[in-house]
């Protein structure tokens, strides 16, 4: 009796664990946007000083797709990007580079209200790239 009860329950369990994996196989796209799409916002406006806000984070054929991305800081620069891809490799990732970053339609608007050179927009980016294609 009690090793029937032992056996229903580890089916049980291991039923529970397959539904709880195939729905997160199903819904991954709507767990990586809401795991990412934050840190990544953060990391990005840290980084440039400026407000940052990304529409959508997903995978796509084992790379990070962002799309919607736009940075801002009034009066000084706005950058939109519709879409953009991200390359990783964990050994990039162990060394702080990214593998590759690929641009869709980017559009960049630089506003400089005032006399001498703008200060505002960052001319140098922190984390260094294997491969740019605009």
């Amino acid at each position: 009796m009690r090793r029937a009860r032992l056996k229903y329950l580890l089916l049980g369990v291991l039923l529970l664990a397959a539904f709880v994996l195939a729905s997160g196989y199903l819904c991954r796209e709507r767990l990586i946007d809401r795991a990412l799409r934050p840190l990544l916002e953060r990391a990005a406006a840290a980084g440039i000083s400026a407000e940052v806000g990304i529409g959508g984070v997903g995978l796509d054929d084992g790379v990070i797709v962002l799309r919607g991305f736009r940075a801002a800081r009034k009066d000084t620069y706005t950058v939109v990007i519709p879409r953009a891809t991200v390359g990783l490799t964990l050994a990039g990732l162990l060394q702080g580079r990214l593998g590759s970053v690929h641009l869709d339609s980017p559009r960049v608007t630089i506003e400089h209200k005032g006399g001498g050179a703008p200060g505002g927009f960052p001319l140098r980016l922190s984390l260094p790239l294997e491969r740019l294609t605009v």
